[in-house]
């Protein structure tokens, strides 16, 4: 006889958004129920209406404080990525190719250019920071809207299809990735192996496709998007890599009890 297993995603967000002993017995009622014969549709509305019900109470208990947490962070990314642009405005503007690769002048604005993603990078962690601190009680939660209203903003982008989808995916996935990144609680040598790995392999594909990126900008070297976009993607499998292993081992518990219901960007 086979064993029938339910749906790992909704498990995996009622474990994840929701957790706690309360939640455990649940997700045991329902994978039981599940071995019966009930059917997946069936387990993902039993699921559906947990999360809808935890959202509900989150809202009305900490309603205030959530909402106020995405709105300061994306506020701040807003007036970041404002400051950010008013600052290196002409290095986006006017980068004169037929410099020499190694002239003065070519050196300092490949500088520039790393220290605007430099900055981009420290928004990521500030803002992630931020909006955790102003709203503790499911930081998880409050880490995935702010998120998606990140992924939202970077859609208003009027680059093309193609660079404007990396653009967005790889705020998004780094977003994520810096947000659960403070708040979670082990340190990096307390980490297991696997995890300290993936976090080494992101670190060197951020930095080398960042490098690469700027020093293209610049005109110092060739970088076609045939060799651009396969960087581009393993730099987002890796980052997506990193946060479900964040997600799953190191945020803090999105209840206070078990009772209470949820209770790498581009210039």
């Amino acid at each position: 006889m086979t064993t029938r297993y339910p749906p790992r995603l909704a498990t995996w967000l009622l474990e994840g958004l929701v957790g706690g002993g309360r939640m455990e017995e649940l997700i045991g009622d329902l994978t039981e129920q599940f071995g019966t014969g009930r059917s997946k549709l069936w387990y993902w509305r039993q699921a559906t209406a947990v999360l809808g019900q935890a959202l509900l109470r989150t809202l009305r208990e900490h309603g205030v404080s959530f909402a106020a947490a995405v709105l300061v962070g994306y506020a701040l990314t807003e007036l970041w990525f404002l400051g950010n642009s008013l600052l290196f405005r002409s290095l986006y503007r006017s980068i004169d190719t037929a410099l020499h690769p190694l002239s003065q002048d070519m050196l300092l604005r490949f500088l520039g250019l790393r220290m605007a993603q430099g900055s981009v990078t420290a928004l990521i962690f500030i803002a992630g920071w931020i909006v955790t601190r102003i709203h503790r009680a499911h930081q998880r939660a409050v880490v995935l809207v702010f998120v998606a209203a990140v992924t939202a903003h970077g859609w208003q982008s009027t680059l093309p299809l193609v660079p404007q989808i990396v653009h967005t995916a790889l705020e998004g996935v780094f977003t994520l990735v810096a947000g659960l990144w403070v708040i979670q609680r082990e340190r990096f040598s307390d980490m297991d192996s696997c995890t300290r790995w993936v976090v080494i392999l992101t670190l060197v594909l951020v930095l080398g496709s960042s490098l690469l990126y700027d020093a293209w900008r610049v005109g110092a070297l060739a970088y076609p998007p045939v060799a651009r976009y396969p960087v581009d993607a393993a730099e987002i499998a890796s980052g997506a890599c990193l946060a479900l292993l964040l997600w799953r081992r190191g945020s803090r518990p999105m209840t206070q009890s078990g009772s209470n219901f949820i209770g790498g960007s581009r210039i």
